[in-house]
């Protein structure tokens, strides 16, 4: 199975995760990560990207808060499911670092991004290569914020302790266009790589769509 469509399946994660997080106090998932919990609804509230999110720990399922047309769009995939009960069991009570740093310089980072798990920006600069307008208009509808990085930079709060930037370099007449994610230093003490990955791949392909 390759990297592009491995987390695209559906939404399903391994139980004994919903068994972990359905066995946490609320109160202290909560000051951890700092999402909210509903307890009409015995589900937490979290903020992914750009959208609000309710995952329910006893029914083992993640939904789209508001009125989804239909079940299927109720469901936001296995990336978004993926990475958010991930964040809330590991999530740490901790301020972000306010320093970026490649996936390689997380721990572990250099053996990890490579292969299969390489991260997805050579999907944005193969998109975005000589379009840096539209780059920026895709992500700001994300709610990312521009920055001055490259010829064009996003940053987004992803989750409401994870911030993460792409920077784009268009192509010119001496050099092919180039793009990099970058990370909140503290980034890999709320994951592990492989949430990571997911949470890249589920910005990348968010940013791919069309608007």
């Amino acid at each position: 199975m390759s990297a592009d469509t491995f987390f695209e399946q559906d939404d399903k994660i391994d139980d004994i995760h919903w068994e972990e997080l359905k066995s946490l106090d609320p109160l202290d998932v909560c000051r951890r990560s700092l999402a909210l919990y509903n307890m009409t609804k015995k589900a937490y509230e979290l903020r992914l990207l750009d959208e609000d999110l309710r995952i329910y720990p006893a029914e083992k399922k993640v939904r789209r808060i508001g009125e989804p047309i239909n079940e299927h769009d109720a469901s936001p995939g296995f990336n978004a499911t993926l990475v958010s009960v991930h964040y809330l069991l590991r999530a740490k009570d901790i301020p972000m670092a306010c320093e970026y740093v490649t996936g390689h310089q997380l721990i572990d980072g250099d053996f990890f991004f490579k292969g299969p798990h390489a991260l997805p920006d050579w999907k944005i600069q193969r998109r975005y290569a000589n379009d840096a307008a539209s780059f920026l208009e895709r992500g700001k509808l994300l709610g990312g914020t521009p920055i001055q990085f490259g010829d064009a930079g996003l940053e987004f709060l992803v989750l409401p302790r994870i911030r993460i930037s792409y920077v784009l370099w268009t192509a010119d007449e001496e050099f092919p266009a180039r793009a990099q994610i970058l990370f909140d230093a503290a980034a890999d003490q709320h994951f592990a790589l492989d949430v990571v990955w997911a949470m890249c791949n589920l910005v990348t392909n968010k940013l791919l769509e069309s608007s």
